[in-house]
């Protein structure tokens, strides 16, 4: 699968749909994902710079993922959803390969 990556951008992207708990009782849909973040579709604005304690499992396995998550962009994407990207701090060298292997069979 090819992907493409913008140029502004630090680290290239894959889609990426799963659903991502992101605060008490709180879930949202990843639209995407990078080895240094992920982009969730919420229905509430996220403000810039609150940190999110980050909960997921990628598709077709059942190993949970914990990190951390700072809001670096926030914008509405249609009349009742929003677009964040949140960059991944404190992530598990699990994690961090888990995503590699997905980049890798990508």
């Amino acid at each position: 699968m090819a992907y493409e990556v913008d140029d502004k951008r630090k680290f290239p992207r894959l889609p990426l749909e799963v659903q991502v708990n992101y605060k008490e009782n709180g879930f949202a849909n990843s639209k995407d994902i990078s080895s240094g973040g992920i982009c969730l579709i919420t229905e509430e604005a996220l403000e810039k710079g609150k940190i999110y304690k980050l909960s997921f499992t990628f598709p077709g396995e059942s190993d949970r993922f914990d990190c951390l998550g700072k809001v670096m962009r926030s914008k509405q994407a249609s009349e009742h959803l929003h677009e964040a990207g949140l960059s991944f701090w404190d992530i598990e060298k699990s994690l961090q390969k888990k995503i590699d292997s997905y980049f890798a069979s990508a």
